[in-house]
């Protein structure tokens, strides 16, 4: 399935279903991210991001980094303020040597995220969590 939410055992992507503190997402490693092309329509489609998204990671980080501000219309998926949304990454492994360089990017994006949001006073909004 690739990247899909969830919250207290319900999963989708309808922004509605999101609304306490604790949220994660699901990344299947082994499907259907191949590419770059693929990792970002992947993600665009699960957290809604604007149909101007850049499809590349500096377009990645502005929309990671407003999950928890609807006002900016960078996604329509969104945590409360002072929550944390937790992408869980399945088959991490496979993930990492199928596609390595979409797996670092996507470590060092998620830390450039909270860094950015750190350096601006506002708490981070994004851990990642490897499962074999």
């Amino acid at each position: 399935m690739g990247v899909s939410l969830s919250k207290g055992g319900r999963s989708g992507t309808d922004a509605s279903l999101y609304s306490h503190r604790d949220y994660r997402s699901d990344l299947d490693g082994v499907q259907p991210i191949r590419d770059w092309s693929s990792f970002h329509s992947e993600f665009a489609r699960v957290f809604g991001f604007p149909a101007f998204y850049g499809k590349n990671m500096n377009a990645w980080i502005d929309c990671m980094t407003s999950l928890d501000q609807p006002d900016d219309g960078m996604s329509t998926v969104h945590c409360a303020p002072g929550s944390v949304l937790t992408l869980q990454m399945i088959n991490a492994g496979d993930f990492a040597s199928r596609c390595p360089e979409q797996y670092e990017a996507l470590v060092q994006c998620a830390t450039f995220v909270n860094a950015r949001r750190l350096e601006l006073g506002e708490e981070p909004v994004l851990a990642l969590d490897f499962k074999s």
